[in-house]
This record gives structure tokens, C-alpha cells and sequence, in this order.
């Protein structure tokens, strides 16, 4: 699974924008990209080995989450 620069980007773009507007939706899409973000590298570090059943499950989810953030879903 490789990590998609454009998501990143434009969920810290939408992020800066709502946090005129909207600072709870702004600061559930951050917690959402930084669980993304941060279940992302965990299953990258253990290249060596396969990834869990519950890694890839943790990565779906925040990825489920970050795009309905974004309005993609």
C-alpha cells in the first residue's frame, strides 16, 4: 500500500480552510489524517514481515474516515 500525496495534501488544505468555519470538523480531519498517517508508517516499518489483518484494517478505516472528511465518499 503506498500513501497518497494528493490525499494528504488536500486534507490539510480543507483542514486550513475550516478552521475559520468549522474548528471541530477541522480538527476531526486532522485526527483523522494523523491515524492515517500514523497506521501508515507502522505497517511501513514492518516491510519485513507481512502486515496484519488488523494493520490493513486499521489503515482501511482511517482511510474510510479521511475520505469522508474530504467529501470523497
Amino acid at each position: 500500500m503506498q500513501i497518497e500525496h494528493h490525499t494528504v495534501l488536500n486534507a490539510v488544505s480543507r483542514a486550513i480552510i475550516l478552521c475559520d468555519s468549522d474548528t471541530e470538523q477541522a480538527k476531526d480531519g486532522l485526527y483523522a489524517l494523523g491515524d492515517y498517517l500514523k497506521h501508515y508508517f507502522f505497517a511501513t516499518a514492518r516491510r519485513q514481515s507481512e502486515a496484519s489483518e488488523q494493520d490493513l484494517e486499521r489503515v482501511a478505516e482511517s482511510l474510510k474516515v479521511l475520505r469522508q472528511f474530504l467529501g470523497k465518499d
